[in-house]
């Protein structure tokens, strides 16, 4: 059986002992049928409303995502290069990982206020799992090709970007995926403690107020299917982005020098 068929045969046992649960409980005000939540989706799905809401959390998401994509790779090489760095960040990663994210909501809530208070609450999130894939990334780099790059006196900025930055990329876009369905949630999360208008936070609220459960499932579904496409999408671009030693030992050394270095058998 092919994994897509396994996938699809997950979702139908989903499915089913969702019905199931539902005809035991046989009331819309504890838990919608599938039925009802796929009426509400449908209708949510055709309102354009929906689609404003949609794109102002993502924006956020994009944001809190590439802020904490570019500061947490940068620290985290750092860290994999200089232990006197690791040593000065390690505390505030730990930290970070540590502490609740409803404690993070709170404070962050009473520092800045609820208009902004999605983007750092997210980034604190998705940080520190950037910050150790990269880290891990450059530790895992070949000694024999860092060896070979002194060897050659290959200057520092060729040598992170042809060399480290390329063989660290896989571990980044680990953390990447790990941290796209954190950073839904927390958003998501943060949007409805907060009451961020126009926001999917927001919706889920209202839905919750009025004792719509059947809009709360469907748009749960909603950010099931956004998190799922955008998985897709990062495992595309990152497997045509990967680079391995070997494409990397030929942009990163001259061809004659790279024949003695790396003698063909």
């Amino acid at each position: 059986m092919s994994r897509a068929l396994y996938g699809t045969l997950s979702v139908v046992v989903l499915i089913g002992l969702w019905q199931l649960s539902a005809s035991l409980f046989d009331s819309a005000f504890v838990l919608p049928s599938p039925t009802l939540a796929l009426r509400s989706l449908s209708r949510i799905v055709n309102e354009m409303q929906t689609y404003r809401i949609i794109a102002m959390s993502l924006s956020r998401l994009a944001v809190a995502f590439s802020i904490a994509f570019f500061i947490g790779t940068a620290s985290g090489v750092l860290a994999g290069e200089s232990s006197r760095a690791d040593a000065l960040l390690q505390p505030l990663v730990i930290g970070l990982r540590t502490i609740p994210v409803a404690s993070v909501i709170v404070i962050v809530l009473i520092v800045v206020g609820r208009s902004l208070a999605v983007y750092p609450i997210t980034f604190l999130m998705l940080y520190p799992i950037f910050h150790e894939g990269a880290k891990r990334g450059i530790h895992a780099i070949d000694s024999d090709l860092l060896d070979a790059s002194a060897l050659e006196r290959v200057s520092y900025p060729r040598k992170l970007f042809r060399l480290k930055l390329p063989l660290a990329a896989p571990y980044v876009k680990t953390a990447s995926l790990q941290s796209l369905g954190l950073g839904f949630k927390v958003l998501v999360m943060a949007e409805f403690i907060a009451q961020v208008d126009t926001s999917i936070g927001r919706a889920l609220y209202i839905a919750s107020l009025r004792v719509e459960y059947a809009d709360v499932f469907a748009w749960t579904i909603i950010l099931i299917v956004i998190v799922f496409v955008i998985d897709a999408l990062v495992n595309a671009l990152g497997a045509s982005s990967e680079r391995g030693p070997g494409h990397v030992r030929k942009n990163l050394f001259k061809p004659q020098r790279n024949r003695r270095i790396f003698p063909e058998k």
